[in-house]
């Protein structure tokens, strides 16, 4: 009887498992059906009771939202002109065209050093070394090398208006790969090659140019230059007035002033009367301390009788970041769907 009807019990067993799996299952899951339902009709009554309202949406909340964008648009725009005043515009220039843009600056920068009395070395090439000597940029790399040739002119106008007496040297950033290699290869020639190894690594884990930084946001870029001149206490003043006018918008991030010239010492007459001023001796020598060759004594004068304010000409090396701010974006007006009211 039990073999007979053997497959209507294992049956029974299999569906009586099953159904109790399923009602395990179902059960667990009714709590989470509950939360979402209540999450669902929450939402739905936020929705009906947005819909009912008149009008929808809220036409003061419309207003006030689109005066306080006008209202920032307008101070962004008015933010950015007043940092891009005196920025040089950038110049779609042929690599080419760069030989004879850069003669021209050299013969404007000439005249100009010599209408406002300031000296230059002879053959000064102002930070371009590399096309001084004949060569020619890269495609891609012409406008941003014209963009640092009108930034260095610009610069050195600023010099030359202050009245600085002697222009020395103009560093700039050096982006190109060319002149980067021949700079390297001089540097290893000066210091025996000792360093190849070490400047090839740095080199190749070098991602931005030294003195070159972009903001992650695109807000700004800036450049690191460097320019030695020789200028009295008058002429620095009306320099870093000038330079922080913000046209072009650049920071003196470190201004160094020496003063190589020799110190006076007063120097006895022969016949043992008043000292004569106007001997120059190196400081901290013997002859400075104790005294001249001759066995007479000479002593250094006071500092209020050997350093008149403002008559000296100490050489200076100034650093400066100089920034470069982009055209702000204008806002795209999207169309979206129509709203009911």
């Amino acid at each position: 009887m039990i073999r007979k009807h053997m497959s209507l019990v294992i049956g029974g067993v299999v569906f009586l498992v099953l159904a109790a799996v399923l009602g395990w299952l179902l059960f667990a899951n009714l709590q989470k059906y509950g939360e979402a339902a209540g999450v669902r009709d929450t939402a739905s009554q936020k929705l009906r009771r947005l819909v009912k309202r008149e009008p929808f949406p809220s036409k003061e909340n419309v207003e006030a939202v689109k005066q306080q964008m006008e209202a920032f648009t307008a101070y962004l725009g008015e933010l950015s002109a007043k940092m891009r005043e005196g920025q040089m515009p950038e110049e779609q220039a042929d690599y080419s065209q760069f030989a004879g843009l850069y003669e021209d600056m050299l013969s404007r920068m000439d005249r100009e050093a010599h209408a406002k009395n300031v000296s230059v070395p002879p053959n000064f090439a102002f930070g371009f070394q590399y096309y001084a000597a004949g060569n020619l940029p890269m495609a891609d790399e012409t406008p941003h090398l014209v963009l640092q040739l009108r930034t260095v002119e610009q610069i050195c106008s600023i010099l030359f208006d202050a009245g600085v007496s002697t222009l020395l040297s103009v560093e700039r950033p050096v982006f190109e790969e060319a002149a980067l290699n021949e700079a390297r290869n001089a540097s290893e020639e000066n210091e025996g090659g000792r360093r190849r190894r070490r400047m090839e690594e740095n080199a190749a884990a070098e991602a931005v140019p030294a003195g070159i930084y972009t903001d992650p946001d695109g807000l700004f870029t800036r450049e690191h230059y460097v320019f030695v001149f020789r200028a009295k206490d008058v002429a620095v003043a009306k320099l870093l007035d000038r330079l922080s006018s913000g046209q072009p918008y650049a920071v003196v991030t470190k201004l160094d002033i020496s003063n190589t010239a020799k110190p006076l010492v007063a120097k006895p007459n022969a016949e043992g009367g008043e000292k004569e001023a106007g001997v120059r001796a190196p400081a901290g020598t013997a002859t400075a301390a104790r005294g001249s060759s001759d066995g007479t004594e000479a002593e250094i004068l006071p500092r209020e009788l050997r350093v008149v304010a403002g008559t000296e000409v100490p050489t200076l090396r100034m650093e400066v970041d100089v920034y470069r701010f982009p055209e702000p974006e204008q806002p795209n007006d999207e169309e979206g769907e129509e709203v009911p009211s």
